[in-house]
């Protein structure tokens, strides 16, 4: 129909005219009527993220009162979202009853709803998104309580307020290479201390009960017989990549799924209560990744993002950037925005921020691939908006300059200062750091920087330190690549850290009583600044362009 410049043939629309032409579009065609008859099945749309769907959890449960709180995050292909409810049933499938969730200021949704009439405790809750067609988008199903099987670092939280209870744990395959860091903190909480990393053919298993915690890990298959202790059952526990084996009693509690098999057994009622697996194998481990900009001129914020590194794809072309801004007060309409490329990989936007609260923001970022018409998360942050700057060195300058009411933590794992450039080292030293700027290969290193002082320590050795500022209580234990490899940073009884390879930097507002930013510098990453904190975990989603 178009012109051909390297053709003399004339085009049909000269041969036959325009209107002949319209007349031929305007006709039926049996070809393309068949393909619009053609069904994608639920598994395919599953798997491609095209259906209406939601990060569903059970956040809390209040034993006394019997209820629970429920959440659902990152609904997605749902038109028109007006309303959600949490939808209750029994065992038999009966409805008990339905309650409808509030948004949350981090867009979120939650409720509370009573689990009064369910002796056992056993039954399901249907996530129910109400847009231009009603749509569920998670379920939760078993024994409620214990049902946070989207996220185990939650899961973990919940089995430790729960009670007189047996926790036994066996992976199977690849369940650690992309796992997430703060999961393996989570799993030091329950009890686990061996040495957990991202690596291929890393196996786990473990037993909680009475008689203590056993752990086991390493790239050799792993087995375990013993009694559980205070029942007399005979427990088999296998650990492979090939497979894995929970045989309590004459039950089989192992799976063909990879991931991580958690099997809960409670003492009180003399049962297995919960079994579930955790696929810790996360796509986003390799998750898009940029270097964020944010200059604030007044009422007027310009974020550029530069360095945008995935492995999706080698290319800036067809690339395009949107993100969405809110705080505390217009969290029910955030502003959405798109940045603008210059085709070299640069992208920015300005925005208009008069009254936003700018030590308030939440910031999300995706990035949409135009040739497999998806959409990644690039950062989901929440903090102080005069935080986010381009360069370690710049965000270290700015947090010398307003100490004031701050507690800077910083923690690492085993990045030797040898790897760190020079201007963030530079810009450390000048904040008063000695000790922490240990350039042994393998160490790991804390500070904790006030207004009033600077603690510090650095060694090959495992690292522990409890103080208090400020009416804020911190709890600090790291530990390098030769022993248990971990960063933790407990402020006010909360982990904070995000437990990567780097260093992880907290900072805390002493007069607000809040955090400020959360994030890792990673020396071995080329761009430097990893600034995604994920609100409950690092998830990679394919969104539809609707989103």
């Amino acid at each position: 129909l178009g012109v051909n410049l390297y053709s003399d043939q004339r085009t049909l629309t000269e041969n036959y005219g325009l209107d002949k032409v319209n007349d031929q579009f305007r006709r039926k065609s049996t070809f393309m009527e068949g393909l619009a008859d053609l069904q994608v099945d639920e598994a395919t749309a599953y798997q491609n993220g095209w259906l209406p769907d939601a990060d569903v959890n059970v956040v809390a449960y209040d034993e006394a009162k019997d209820i629970l709180t429920v959440e659902a995050d990152n609904i997605v292909n749902v038109k028109d979202l007006k309303k959600v409810y949490a939808v209750l049933s029994n065992g038999s499938g009966e409805e008990v009853r339905a309650k409808k969730m509030t948004l949350q200021p981090d867009r979120s949704y939650r409720c509370d709803i009573s689990l009064a009439g369910l002796g056992d405790k056993m039954g399901s809750i249907e996530i129910l998104a109400v847009g231009e067609e009603d749509c569920t988008v998670g379920v939760l199903s078993g024994y409620l309580p214990l049902q946070a099987h989207e996220d185990i670092k939650t899961y973990i939280e919940l089995l430790q307020d729960y009670g007189d209870i047996a926790v036994i744990l066996a992976s199977k395959g690849n369940f650690a290479y992309s796992a997430i860091s703060e999961d393996f903190l989570a799993l030091r909480k329950l009890g686990v201390d061996q040495k957990l990393y991202n690596a291929w053919e890393l196996n786990l298993l473990g037993v909680i009960d009475r008689s203590g915690a056993y752990s086991e890990s390493g790239q050799e298959s792993l087995f375990c017989d013993r009694l559980l202790a205070g029942t007399g059952l005979p427990l088999h526990l296998e650990s492979g990549q090939g497979g894995c084996s929970i045989l309590l009693g004459e039950e089989e509690y192992g799976t063909d799924r990879d991931g991580l098999h958690v099997v809960v057994y409670d003492y009180d009622a003399s049962r297995v209560i919960d079994s579930a697996v955790f696929d810790m194998a996360y796509a986003d481990r390799n998750h898009p990744r940029a270097t964020v900009d944010v200059a604030i001129d007044g009422n007027e914020a310009r974020l550029t993002v530069t360095d945008v590194f995935t492995t999706y794809h080698d290319s800036v072309t067809g690339t395009y950037l949107r993100g969405l801004l809110w705080d505390g007060t217009h969290y029910k309409k955030p502003a959405e925005f798109d940045l603008t490329g210059d085709g070299d990989g640069t992208y920015s936007a300005t925005l208009d921020l008069k009254g936003y609260d700018l030590t308030d923001i939440y910031l999300e970022l995706y990035m949409f691939y135009d040739k497999t018409k998806s959409e990644y998360r690039l950062m989901d942050w929440h903090g102080n908006l005069n935080l986010i700057r381009g360069s370690l060195a710049e965000y270290l300058d700015e947090l010398a300059a307003h100490r004031e009411h701050r507690i800077i933590i910083l923690s690492t794992k085993d990045d030797s200062v040898k790897r760190w450039d020079d201007e963030a080292v530079e810009s450390l030293k000048a904040m008063g750091l000695s000790a922490f700027l240990n350039r042994e290969d393998g160490c790991a290193s804390y500070a904790v920087i006030t207004a009033d002082g600077i603690w510090e320590d650095s060694s090959l050795e495992d690292l522990s330190n409890r103080l208090e500022y400020d009416g804020v209580q911190i709890q600090l234990t790291n530990s390098g690549w030769f022993n248990s490899y971990f960063s933790s940073i407990v402020i006010n009884g909360e982990e904070v850290s995000p437990n990567e390879t780097g260093m992880n930097v907290v900072v805390y507002n002493t007069a607000k009583d809040c955090f400020e930013d959360v994030m890792t510098y990673d020396f071995d990453v080329w761009m430097g600044m990893v600034r995604n904190r994920f609100r409950r975990k690092e998830f990679v989603r394919l969104l539809q362009e609707d989103r």
